[in-house]
């Protein structure tokens, strides 16, 4: 999908959603497009989510959540944001992440495919995280393909010890750094990942027993 709209190599694609699967699907995607993913923080006020469309400068957001309300609470938020820094950015088109996922487009060829691929280098940005804004407005922190694939692998093979029976279960938000690595890890090692949309210890409970986590 992010191909065929024709989104260019190092594109940057601003992420804003609670946790779900399209969030990991979006994420991928973005790397097989040899686009570059902006992690954006769901909790984020008025003010940082000003500042960050200001210093990102996105060429696409992807906005939504599985619950209608958070859904449009997150896209108020976002559009309010984008509004207000108009004259400081560049063209940048909102989609929903319902309305992303629901598109049906064609397999892109394989050799487009092949050059989207090839054209990514180890030293370009694979995502860009910013600091929670506690103390100061929040900073970029970009994370290359190299670091984020070594960190990945030190995790699935040495930390971990990831084997094919086993399934990583992490609750912690998607915009997280803890997310970010232990993704990647669990794609490296062929393994499972687990999530929740909020964390419930009940549900937790309930399902870390439901899927052997």
């Amino acid at each position: 999908t992010l191909i065929e709209a024709e989104l260019p190599p190092r594109a940057n694609v601003a992420l804003l959603a609670t946790n779900c699967a399209d969030y990991a699907v979006v994420a991928l995607g973005c790397w097989i497009a040899g686009c570059t993913v902006t992690l954006v923080n769901a909790r984020y006020g008025s003010q940082e989510m000003r500042h960050l469309v200001a210093v990102a400068r996105p060429t696409l957001a992807v906005v939504g959540s599985p619950n209608d309300e958070v859904d449009r609470r997150l896209w108020r938020q976002w559009t309010s944001a984008v509004a207000e820094v108009a004259g400081s950015v560049d063209e940048l088109t909102t989609m929903g992440l319902a309305e992303l996922a629901s598109l049906r487009t064609r397999p892109v060829p394989g050799d487009v495919l092949a050059d989207r691929l090839a054209g990514v280098r180890a030293r370009d940005v694979a995502a860009v995280m910013f600091t929670s804004g506690t103390t100061a407005l929040p900073k970029p922190c970009p994370i290359v393909h190299e670091a984020l694939v070594r960190g990945a692998v030190a995790s699935a093979g040495v930390r971990l010890r990831l084997g094919r029976e086993d399934v990583l279960w992490d609750p912690l938000p998607m915009y997280h750094v803890s997310f970010l690595g232990l993704f990647v890890a669990c794609g490296l090692a062929g393994v499972p990942f687990v999530s929740m949309e909020h964390f419930d210890a009940e549900a937790a409970f309930a399902q870390v027993l439901a899927t052997r986590a």
